[in-house]
């Protein structure tokens, strides 16, 4: 099994990182808001501004019960670079 070393240091399954980027890309395209939000919460704990069902709904399972594991919150901490509007997704690998 392949792991990645992250930007914030942590090691994540290949699987696992791929699964969250495929996700997470898909839902930036999809639903920018939703995106926004859950970036928000992994970074700071900021509550939805679009509220947990719509959260949940849009999230492609990365919000089950309004928690995010923490192995996703790792991915999405790694991979999303910029704030607001100009936020984007990278490459959440270490270099």
């Amino acid at each position: 099994m392949d792991t990645i070393r992250l930007k914030n240091g942590t090691e994540m399954p290949g699987s696992l990182v791929r699964a969250v980027m495929v996700s997470l890309r898909t839902l930036c395209k999809s639903a920018p808001l939703a995106f926004h939000d859950l970036v928000m919460f992994c970074r700071d704990g900021a509550p939805p501004f679009i509220g947990w069902v719509a959260m949940e709904k849009h999230a492609f399972g990365l919000v089950v019960d309004g928690q995010v594991h923490g192995s996703i919150r790792n991915v999405i901490i790694s991979e999303v670079e910029g704030d607001g509007p100009g936020m984007r997704v990278g490459n959440p690998a270490a270099e």
